[in-house]
This record gives C-alpha cells, structure tokens and sequence, in this order.
C-alpha cells in the first residue's frame, strides 16, 4: 500500500513536510487520511480531487505550525497554500498541479499561462519566502 510506504520512508528520514500532487484523495477516504497522519505523528493538509483532476496534500510532522491561504480556485489548475512559522520566519509553500488540457479539463495553454501569471503576481507581493512545488504538465 502507496500510504505505508510513504509513513515509513517519512519516519525513516525524518521528513517534516511531503508535497503530493495527483494524490486522488476524495474527501470520504477517511483510512487513506488516517495512514497518512501516521497515527497523529503529523497533520494532513489537503484539497481533495475534483471531477476533473487528482488533487494535492500535504503531510505535516505535528508541531509545525501550519496555517491554509484561503486563495481563489483557478479553472486550469489546483492548489493550496500553506503558510508555516520556521523560528519565527514565515514561509509561504505553495503546490500546483496542473492536468493536462482536454475536453474533461476544459481549459487551453493560454488560460494557464494567464492564470499562473496572476497568480505569481499576486504572490510577488507577500514579503516572506516563497517555495513552489509541483507538477505542472509541461513537456519540453
């Protein structure tokens, strides 16, 4: 099972913060949830799939303070925001992931790029430090 293998290799190298894109959680998968809070060793941090594409999460080692930016959806791709407090420096960790347009999609190129552009914008603008993570379908 996909959620025991990342438990362990989490408690085995000690990570305090996973970024998944893709990670087809739905809101009613309640023992998914469950292993990935490895027994309240961290805190799941999540925006569920949609209809039309997998959704990200983030497992978080407890006693990181975590705080979810309540940010506007965007019609090409999904995301979430979390702000945490390393010694009292704030970072801002955002991850994206970034279906491929189709017609379940429903998006072109040229809307991603407006909207991703938007979107960093807006983030140029917070005065603390910015991580991007993600998977954005982009093939060069």
């Amino acid at each position: 099972m996909k959620t025991q293998t990342i438990r362990y290799f989490r408690m085995e190298h000690n990570i305090d913060i996973f970024l998944f894109t893709e990670s087809w959680i739905k809101e009613e998968d309640i023992m998914t949830i469950k292993e990935l809070e490895c027994k309240k060793e961290c805190n799941l941090y999540t925006k569920p799939k949609s209809d039309r594409s997998g959704g990200v999460v983030s497992p978080v080692k407890t006693g990181i303070k975590v705080t979810i930016i309540d940010s506007e959806p965007r019609k090409s791709f999904e995301h979430m925001e979390l702000q945490i407090d390393i010694k009292g420096t704030a970072v801002t960790i955002l991850i994206i992931y970034r279906p491929e347009p189709s017609n379940k999609t429903n998006y072109t190129m040229s809307e991603f790029y407006t909207e991703i552009t938007e979107y960093f914008t807006k983030l140029n603008c917070k005065k603390n430090e910015i991580i991007i993570a993600g998977d954005f379908d982009i093939h060069i």
